[in-house]
């Protein structure tokens, strides 16, 4: 089954030099995907193939991305579709907390 999920597609964030500051990733981070079962998690990839895993990375890339200009202009993925995600992870996460 997971063979599945890890083939599924999803929208990666491009890891820029901005990035790499901020959220303290190494050289090798290129991409932050998002993790299929733990929406705001991640999954990130190095150059050499390399995954790890990051505890709410993918909803503070997001955010980092509604913030930042540079950052929105080195993605290859659509950056409104992107940011529809955060909302959709800040609407989901409201619904979660409110019950």
């Amino acid at each position: 089954m997971m063979d599945v999920i890890d083939n599924i597609i999803r929208p990666r964030i491009i890891v820029s030099e901005c990035m790499r500051k901020r959220f303290k990733l190494p050289r090798t981070a290129v991409m932050i995907e998002q993790f299929a079962l733990l929406p705001y998690n991640a999954i990130v990839i190095h150059d050499n193939g390399k995954k790890d895993f990051a505890f709410g990375l993918y909803y503070k890339a997001l955010k980092h991305l509604e913030e930042c200009q540079e950052c929105r202009k080195v993605q290859y993925y659509d950056v409104p579709q992107l940011l529809s995600e955060l909302k959709e992870l800040e609407e989901f996460w409201k619904l979660v907390n409110s019950e």
